[in-house]
């Protein structure tokens, strides 16, 4: 896939599909910043890059723990998150600075800036069924 991108997904199976495209870009460590509104997909897109990387069980939102480890996969929602403070204890920009981890980060439009290389997906919703993605790489 050639960033930037921007395509239509119809399902979320679909949504699934392309982060498991997307996959092969991330799979060496780096990190992914999902920015959208609640429903747009962003957890669906987190589950199917997590499958790619073949993560087994279940990839649920870290909503209420904030942080979820999956072997080399850092799954991080910054959704609850107000004070700034808080993610600065989370150990974020340690994780971000790990090259061999992969982490990503659900409502990243909480974050000042992101590391070089970091790879930006932004989910809107179109209609019920329809979710608009457009994905760039930070340089």
């Amino acid at each position: 896939m050639d960033l930037p991108f921007e395509t239509i997904t119809q399902t979320p199976a679909e949504t699934a599909t392309l982060a498991r495209e997307l996959a092969d870009r991330v799979k060496g460590g780096g990190a992914v910043a999902l920015i959208g509104p609640l429903g747009a997909g962003k957890t669906t897109f987190v589950q199917g890059l997590a499958q790619a990387m073949g993560v087994e069980g279940r990839v649920l939102s870290p909503s209420f723990v904030l942080h979820r480890q999956h072997g080399r996969l850092h799954h991080i929602d910054l959704y609850r998150l107000e004070d700034h403070q808080f993610i600065t204890e989370l150990g974020l920009a340690e994780l971000l600075q790990d090259s061999t981890s992969i982490v990503v980060i659900e409502w990243a439009e909480k974050l000042a800036s992101f590391p070089p290389g970091t790879i930006v997906c932004r989910f809107s919703i179109i209609s019920d069924h329809e979710r608009r993605i457009h994905i760039e790489q930070i340089s």
